[in-house]
């Protein structure tokens, strides 16, 4: 599938906030579509877009205006665990997706280990956290996340759990200052415990 060129493959980056992601993908080449509620996330993407041929639009995630199949892949990064039903948001992405289209995700497991990282922790270390940035009654299992992608005919290839580098002088930082360097990195982990990336592919063939 990546054998293709970059701007030949048509990305959906749903719930995209600032751009981050939408923006990497757009000075690689890709031809990127990235859709949000905020208009104010919005407006930050886009002077960032350094490119200036990332399309932004506003966008309900639960009802995307696009035709059925129109992307070869559709990303969701920090986005799933925002929406009260994640099942739905699936089946969009399944519907615009195209047959043996790749759906990239990020988002949060749901237990005690979980609440104490990813949401206490940032209350407590992290100066200016939003209030009510993450709830835990959005985190989502990966065998339920797994299942319901399963039943918008998307199989899950690979997951993955992601874990902050312990040894690195941003931790520190964080510890002592309550602030986020830009240096702060993060490794992969057979660990789905806390947070987990996937990579789900839609069933049916791919006309080429």
């Amino acid at each position: 599938f990546f054998s293709y060129r970059p701007g030949k493959i048509r990305v959906l980056d749903v719930g995209c906030g600032a751009g981050f992601l939408s923006n990497y993908l757009g000075r690689e080449g890709f031809s990127v579509t990235a859709i949000d509620l905020s208009v104010s996330s919005l407006e930050v993407a886009r002077r960032r877009d350094e490119t200036k041929q990332v399309h932004y639009l506003q966008a309900d995630a639960y009802d995307l205006p696009f035709d059925d199949g129109y992307f070869d892949v559709v990303t969701s990064t920090d986005f799933l665990e925002h929406v009260s039903e994640p099942k739905r948001v699936l089946k969009e992405i399944s519907r615009v997706l195209g047959p043996s289209g790749f759906f990239f995700f990020h988002t949060f497991n749901r237990n005690w280990i979980s609440k104490l990282l990813a949401i206490k922790s940032l209350e407590w270390f992290v100066k200016n956290t939003p209030e009510h940035l993450h709830v835990y009654d959005l985190f989502i299992k990966p065998k339920d996340l797994k299942k319901w992608m399963e039943d918008e005919n998307m199989e899950v290839l690979e997951m993955h759990g992601i874990r902050p580098k312990i040894l690195q002088l941003p931790v520190w930082r964080l510890l002592t200052r309550g602030e986020v360097d830009p240096r702060f990195r993060f490794k992969w982990s057979s660990n789905l415990a806390v947070s987990y990336m996937g990579i789900a592919r839609k069933g049916g063939q791919r006309e080429i």
